[in-house]
């Protein structure tokens, strides 16, 4: 199971600045877990983040997520960020 531990807050930046936030997710269990994180694209500016990495069990990883405002972008918009999380393939070794 992946836990996501702090809710990020909304990204406040003026145009064309960048604004930096970090999201700490957790893995629980005893598998560890391949993430995809998933952002759709936003007219205000763009998203830069870690788009596929592993969790190991019990380990907690810092995830930084980037929003970048297009120059002359103004007012408020909100979007969702997709964690989909997947057991990750096991390594066979032979003798």
């Amino acid at each position: 199971k992946l836990t996501i531990l702090n809710n990020p807050e909304d990204f406040c930046c003026t145009s064309g600045e960048k604004c930096v936030q970090t999201v700490h997710v957790l893995c629980e269990g005893s598998m560890p877990l391949d993430v995809e994180v998933l952002a759709p694209q936003v007219n205000e500016g763009i998203f830069i983040f870690e788009k596929r990495f592993k969790v190991s069990p019990g380990v907690t990883k810092p995830v930084r997520i980037e929003f970048v405002s297009k120059p002359g972008s103004t007012g408020k918009s909100s979007t969702e960020m997709i964690f989909k999380s997947s057991r990750a393939p096991s390594s066979t070794r032979w003798p």
